[in-house]
């Protein structure tokens, strides 16, 4: 064996006084942690910002918002070719959201997705502390640290970003992965090895950028457990397996997935330029967290030996030098920037799903490196020997505390920009101005909020500083559609088109188009290569449905539009549409009435299922007329209207009929009336005022 060095015992972690922390002291500490990071960031639970993948990752996927085994099977099944998700392999994230969907997430109440997302980097955050302690056996330097790593601004992005639940999910499995490891090698029994291995397994199939852990417990072995062996690095060999599986996972489902060229085709100056750049600017947001955004600008690659790009490859220079030169006094410095380096390596762009290159929650995991660093040199200074202890002690608590009190202000103020999408873009664009995918989003967010007009400026804005921008061709497609601006819209949409995406929104809303134009027949061809490209759109399905009933295909028609409403039985859209096609074709009354209320039921202030169940229950079959039951749901179809729908009015008229009272009956066809005048609804004033007639002779309306 050999013998230990002066360099050793200065490298050696301080012994806990007693043998080790007591069990009830870490429980406490844990608590108290956990309660310091809930309270910081529990604003997120009100949070209802949408991120930029948020609606095709969560509240627009049939899989999570259809929960089931079955989704759940898809979820592991689909690498290749997945049927709602783009990019990386993410099985366990995508079940988790699923799960969370069932326990009532919606796109209109997010805290519950939010609640998971604080649970997790409360859970993180411990983890943490458990790993420090169990590395340097001092439970209030690593307490200090944990809350540092805890609390920093950059990791509002993942709590409040809905689809992150990804970053998340993985930080902790690897953190957990860590613990486990270390716990083995400072003398645990063999089934922790097994648990690392299985947690890591976890977070690789959550999000595989933590997929270089092997390399940083190599790192971890050196220092600080000091027990790097060939016989270490061999017993590395399942995780190695598993590293290599979700590379190969990896690369599949990101090339099949996105159109983006990989960055590893790029010069070698221009990776290295954007590799320093990444660099700089994480240490920049680390050190200083303001600022922060959904996106940030990227630079100017072009001239990369330029500033400022090569004013960040000689600040990485500098600051390798520097550990290099603190090999003299410590390894501390050099191990935790090399675990650093190795956790972020995977998010220099080598394998590219975004045009975005930078994003705080690429920090979640290899935050862990700088807790170690920190928890190391508070670890030391807690021990310091002789007289001075004392005054060290309180110095290092000191200093510590207030970092982290101004990081917990700072990210109190990075969650209001959160609060609702308008914000979170109107910041990103603020910090982006000339990015076009920022410019996007706010034209999203805008038309979700206010409708397609709002959303028109920033589309275009989108297209004149990126006019290749596919998405921002498309959505500005379907804003000028949706304001009826036909014929720009059509000129839009046929250049998706010429792209040749794959994208199945192009399809549609070309079917759209052609159904505003009365052209049937080709809207029903471009809605049948809709659900050809995505199989679960039922947007689409919904559309043709509508359309073959109308041809006459009741069959058809009802067999796509059932598949809908078991593709997304949260749909009330799907539910209407199924109910619509039932009646068109004579369907089961019974069924019919069962899928209407259950649009009401999922979307209450929807007007249309009230007034068209309450005209059903006038005007219905023997087997579900029901004229007492009418009369409250036309009563509500005109409350919800607020007595300006001639529709519901005509409705509420005729309900009071089919319940015998006439003067009533008469007050409101006279009020349809006037409203289908004024309106210019002179198909709907003809059939009141023939109505009207029956009701004046004491006649209730029949439909026949």
């Amino acid at each position: 064996m050999r013998k230990a060095t002066r360099e050793d015992e200065a490298e050696r972690p301080p012994a806990a006084p007693g043998g080790g922390p007591r069990v009830r002291d870490l429980v406490l500490a844990a608590l108290l942690i956990a309660a310091v990071v809930v309270a910081v960031f529990r604003p997120v639970l009100h949070a209802q910002a949408l991120g930029m993948d948020d609606a095709d990752s969560v509240t627009g996927n049939t899989l999570v918002t259809n929960p089931g085994w079955a989704s759940a099977e898809r979820f592991f099944t689909e690498v290749r070719h997945p049927s709602t998700v783009r990019g990386y392999y993410l099985p366990v994230t995508m079940t988790s959201l699923m799960l969370d969907w069932a326990m009532g997430g919606r796109e209109q109440d997010l805290a519950t997705f939010h609640r998971t997302n604080l649970v997790l980097h409360a859970v993180s955050t411990i983890l943490v502390f458990l790993l420090l302690v169990r590395l340097f056996g001092l439970v209030v330097p690593a307490a200090v640290a944990a809350l540092l790593f805890g609390l920093h601004p950059l990791h509002v992005q993942s709590l409040a970003w809905i689809a992150e639940r990804k970053s998340l999910l993985a930080s902790c499995f690897a953190l957990a992965a860590l613990l486990c490891y270390a716990q083995r090698a400072r003398g645990g029994r063999w089934p922790w090895f097994v648990a690392s291995v299985g947690l890591y397994l976890l977070a690789l199939l959550s999000k595989p950028t933590v997929v270089m852990l092997p390399v940083m417990l190599l790192v971890l072995d050196a220092w600080p457990l000091r027990r790097l062996s060939l016989a270490t690095v061999l017993e590395k060999w399942p995780y190695l397996l598993l590293a290599l599986g979700s590379g190969l996972v990896t690369t599949l489902s990101i090339t099949s997935t996105n159109s983006l060229p990989p960055a590893a085709g790029l010069p070698v100056l221009r990776m290295a330029a954007q590799i320093g750049y990444l660099l700089a600017f994480y240490a920049q947001k680390v050190v200083w967290p303001v600022g922060l955004s959904c996106l940030y600008p990227p630079p100017d690659f072009s001239a990369p030996l330029r500033m400022p790009l090569l004013g960040d490859l000689l600040g990485v220079g500098v600051a390798v030098a520097l550990v290099v030169a603190s090999l003299r006094w410590t390894k501390a410095v050099a191990a935790c920037a090399l675990m650093g380096l190795c956790a972020l390596a995977p998010t220099f762009g080598l394998l590219r799903g975004s045009q975005v290159i930078a994003y705080d929650n690429d920090l979640d995991f290899p935050a862990v490196a700088i807790a170690l660093l920190l928890g190391y040199g508070l670890a030391r200074a807690w021990a310091a020997p002789g007289t001075a202890r004392a005054g060290v002690r309180g110095a290092a608590l000191a200093a510590g505390l207030l970092v982290v009190v101004l990081e917990a202000r700072a990210a109190t103020a990075a969650l209001e920009s959160w609060r609702d999408s308008v914000a979170l873009w109107r910041r990103a664009v603020a910090t982006a101005p000339d990015l076009a995918a920022a410019h996007n989003g706010l034209g999203i967010a805008l038309g979700a909020r206010s409708g397609p007009e709002a959303a028109i400026a920033e589309y275009r804005r989108a297209l004149e500083l990126d006019s290749a921008f596919f998405q921002a061709r498309l959505n500005l497609g379907g804003a000028l559609l949706g304001s009826g601006h036909l014929d720009e819209a059509n000129r839009h949409l046929e250049w998706a088109q010429r792209a040749d995406s794959g994208e199945a929104r192009v399809p549609y809303l070309l079917g759209v188009a052609a159904l505003n134009a009365g052209d049937r027949d080709r809207a029903a061809a471009e809605f049948r290569r809709a659900v050809a490209l995505r199989s679960s759109f039922t947007e689409a399905l919904d559309r043709l449905g509508d359309l073959v009933a109308a041809q006459g295909h009741c069959d058809e028609s009802l067999q796509l539009l059932r598949r809908s409403v078991a593709l997304a039985p949260g749909s009330a859209h799907a539910h209407f549409s199924l109910a619509w096609a039932l009646q068109y074709c004579h369907g089961d009354g019974r069924e019919l009435i069962a899928e209407l209320e259950q649009a009401i039921r999922i979307a209450p202030v929807w007007v249309e299922p009230v007034r068209q169940l309450a005209w059903l229950k006038v005007l219905g079959p023997a087997t579900v007329r029901d004229a007492a039951g009418a009369l409250p749901l036309a009563e509500r179809a005109v409350a919800l209207t607020d007595h300006r729908d001639a529709s519901a009015l005509d409705a509420l008229a005729a309900a009071f009929a089919a319940n015998g009272r006439f003067p009533q009956a008469v007050g409101r066809a006279h009020e349809a009336l006037d409203l289908a005048s004024q309106t210019g609804l002179d198909s709907l004033a003809a059939a009141i005022r023939t109505r009207l007639a029956l009701y004046e002779r004491g006649i209730p309306y029949t439909g026949r």
